[in-house]
């Protein structure tokens, strides 16, 4: 994408704050399929905090707020069932506006606190290279072998390093991402579990269905029966 002259590249896992009133457009085709949660939202105050993009908090751990206009997010849990929430609440029988904001907040902390905590634990270019690749590949198969041997690590200290930093191990971290965008599938599509299961890079339904209830405590049925947008009810 480029915004005034300035181009950006938006990986999986990345959050985006565009600017109203600037000039965008693609500045090139996005390979294969993409997918993402976007909306339009007016806060006055959220200028002052971006102004602060180009340099780094002082003491992260004492910010109560740091944002920045392009980032990537460690953990995409969160962040994608907040923006499931927003939405479906936007087209609820029902709509709460204050429900509405509460939740808008609690993303925009959520993202803030995820770019403090990578300020704060000093993530070097080459450690979010890495993250940028398994963001980029994580319904594909990755090895740590491979990861070590294409980004420079040791084995272990890969291991020991990314445990260290992210909160969680390789295999977690991607295994996440694979649920997230299940969760997506499952409220946005009535495609049939066993064929989501291969879709985001399961070796079967069966480790599909209890890596799903691992991370959502719930099964993929009664996720996509609590979760289902349905849009077009709204207007029939």
């Amino acid at each position: 994408m480029t915004i005034e002259q300035e181009n950006y590249t938006i990986r999986p896992g990345d959050m985006f704050i565009l600017p109203a009133r600037k000039l965008h457009y693609g500045s090139k085709n996005s390979d294969g399929a993409i997918s993402y949660y976007w909306m339009h939202f007016e806060a006055p105050s959220l200028e002052e905090i971006l102004s602060r993009e180009k340099k780094e908090p002082k003491h992260p751990e004492q910010e109560s707020s740091y944002l920045m206009y392009h980032t990537p997010l460690l953990d995409m849990n969160t962040p994608s069932m907040l923006f499931q929430q927003l939405y479906i609440n936007n087209y609820a029988q029902h709509y709460t506006p204050n429900l509405q904001n509460s939740l808008f907040k609690a993303l925009l902390y959520e993202v803030s606190n995820q770019t403090l905590y990578r300020h704060a634990h000093k993530f070097d270019q080459r450690f979010m290279q890495l993250l940028d690749y398994i963001r980029s590949h994580f319904l594909g198969e990755l090895s740590i072998n491979g990861l070590s041997e294409q980004f420079g690590y040791n084995k272990s200290y890969l291991c020991r390093l990314f445990k260290a930093k992210v909160g969680k191990t390789i295999k977690s971290y991607q295994n996440e991402l694979r649920i997230c965008y299940a969760c997506q599938i499952l409220s946005e599509t009535c495609t049939p579990i066993k064929n989501i299961s291969s879709q985001v890079g399961f070796e079967s339904e069966k480790y599909f269905m209890r890596m799903f209830k691992q991370y959502m405590n719930t099964t993929p049925t009664a996720y996509r029966n609590a979760h289902r947008i349905t849009t077009l009810e709204k207007f029939s």
